[in-house]
Parts: C-alpha cells; sequence; structure tokens
C-alpha cells in the first residue's frame, strides 16, 4: 500500500514521540533524486533538497541514514546506472554530518547501543 509523504512524515514522528530523540529515523535512497526523467539537473539545487531534509529530521530529533541508489529489477530505471559523481555522494554525507554535529545527535545515536 502506498502511505503518501504526509503519513510516512507524521508516522515518523509519532516513532520519536514513543521512542525519543536519535532512537527514530528513516532511510533514504541517495542518488534516484538525479534519474532522469524527472530527477534533479542542477546538482546545487539536488544538495540544497538535501540540506533541507537533513535539517527538518534532525530539527525533529530524527536520524537521516542514506543508501546509495540501485535500480531494481522491473522498475523504470531498471538498466539504468547510477551517474551521481563520486563527489556529490561525498558532498551530500558531509551535509548530513554538519547537521548531524549541528544538532548534538551522534553521541544519541552511539548511546543508543550501549
Amino acid at each position: 500500500d502506498h502511505i503518501g509523504r504526509d503519513e510516512w512524515l507524521k508516522r515518523l514522528l509519532d516513532a520519536k514521540d514513543i521512542f525519543g530523540k536519535g532512537r527514530a529515523g528513516t532511510n533514504m535512497v541517495l542518488g534516484a533524486e538525479l534519474a532522469q526523467p524527472g530527477g534533479f539537473t542542477d546538482l546545487d539545487k539536488a544538495l540544497a533538497s538535501w540540506e533541507e531534509c537533513f535539517e527538518w529530521c534532525l530539527s525533529n530529533d530524527l536520524v537521516p541514514m542514506c543508501t546509495i541508489w540501485q535500480p531494481s529489477a522491473g522498475s523504470k530505471f531498471e538498466g539504468a546506472r547510477n551517474t551521481a559523481p563520486i563527489e556529490y555522494l561525498l558532498e551530500v554525507g558531509a551535509l548530513r554530518r554538519a547537521a548531524m554535529k549541528k544538532y548534538d545527535m551522534f553521541s544519541h545515536c552511539i548511546d543508543m547501543w550501549k
């Protein structure tokens, strides 16, 4: 079933309310936002989108996680290559790290495993 963006965000906030700061989060697919047709063609706009995403997650005490995109068999992108430059992937990682540091989320993520 498709729950949609609004319900997904609501459920993330509900999970944070139940489990607490740094104990709920979401995994997002890095690189799919550049897939054509329909994806970003301007890397700076794509990076700004990631920065906004990380800001929203962390300002709501949620942990943003990323997995690098691999087109799935049977999808409309089957056979496509992830064309995200390595520099772009590294920049997204740097944006995430800066946001995690800004919101003091590292200690909460690490402490949850104690």
